[in-house]
């Protein structure tokens, strides 16, 4: 028994230690926001160091959360045990340990609604060809919890394509994270999208070849109401992809060639005789931004 005791207490220290650890992080990153604030740095620096320190304060709430729920567990394995070891005839009726949080909704509602939010999925690219979706997406399992989850996937997301009950099953789609990608930029190129109001929507690189492309695509992400525009890369063997898969996103390094006109699997309609790098198209978009803006004003 001396030996669980001990046990218990090193991991509740633990426990206790890692709030504080994370109380400290938070505190530290928002007191570098509030530098951030005094000094003279970019705005997107700025930004991004107080976007990290609500993240921080968010991260360290759940923690304790978390935390104080393993307290309980471990507590009410030691309870369990000490029954145990008493005299049968001194032992009371126990009732079953818990599966759950049976105190969930004891919690503040800003708590709760920050759980939900965590639970929703991540991250998905979406793409429409031919009026289609070759991979639709099954709604976040928690519109099935209870009511209020629900009502946090509606404040979150909506469907598209269909409904969530049509028989074809409709796509729910959360305008904040997931990205959409634009067959053309030209035309109507939200279509069943255009309500949802995208926050990040993805081109690929051959609508970028000409500055008169370019302001297509500027007009296209503005008119969109945009946050972030995805300048997509493809080569011709995943410009097509297997019906019920979804394609998926990586970084490229500033040095490396995007494009070689000596590529095998160069496309017919990417007009280019010259290699060019991530780095170098990237000043190209900036270059044509700022014509933009200069003759805006």
């Amino acid at each position: 028994m001396d030996e669980l005791l001990q046990l218990v207490k090193s991991l509740t220290d633990s426990l206790d230690a890692v709030i504080k650890a994370q109380t400290q992080q938070a505190k530290t990153i928002s007191e570098l926001a509030k530098l951030c604030d005094a000094k003279e740095v970019s705005k997107a620096t700025a930004t991004r160091v107080k976007d990290l320190a609500e993240n921080q304060e968010v991260m360290a709430k759940v923690m304790n959360l978390h935390i104080n729920a393993m307290k309980q567990q471990a507590a009410m394995v030691l309870s369990k045990q000490l029954v145990v070891a008493m005299p049968s005839e001194l032992q009371e009726q126990t009732s079953p340990p818990l599966t759950g949080f049976p105190q969930f909704g004891r919690l503040p509602v800003e708590i709760r609604n920050i759980i939900w939010k965590m639970a929703l999925p991540g991250r998905r690219v979406i793409e429409k060809i031919e009026g289609e979706l070759p991979r639709r997406f099954r709604s976040p399992v928690i519109r099935a919890v209870c009511k209020e989850a629900w009502e946090v996937t509606n404040e979150n997301g909506s469907f598209v394509f269909g409904l969530e009950l049509n028989p074809a099953g409709g796509t729910w789609f959360n305008p904040k994270k997931d990205v959409l990608i634009l067959d053309n930029p030209a035309g109507y190129p939200l279509g069943s999208f255009e309500d949802c109001r995208p926050d990040i929507i993805a081109i690929d690189l051959r609508y970028f070849e000409k500055p008169t492309d370019f302001i297509r695509v500027l007009t296209c992400a503005l008119d969109a109401h945009c946050r972030e525009v995805i300048v997509l890369f493809r080569s011709t063997p995943n410009l097509k992809y297997k019906k019920g898969t979804a394609p998926k996103l990586f970084s490229l390094d500033p040095n490396e060639a995007i494009w070689s006109a000596y590529a095998p699997d160069r496309p017919d309609d990417l007009d280019l005789d010259f290699d060019i790098t991530w780095k170098e198209f990237k000043s190209t978009m900036q270059y044509h931004w700022d014509d933009e803006i200069r003759q805006s004003k």
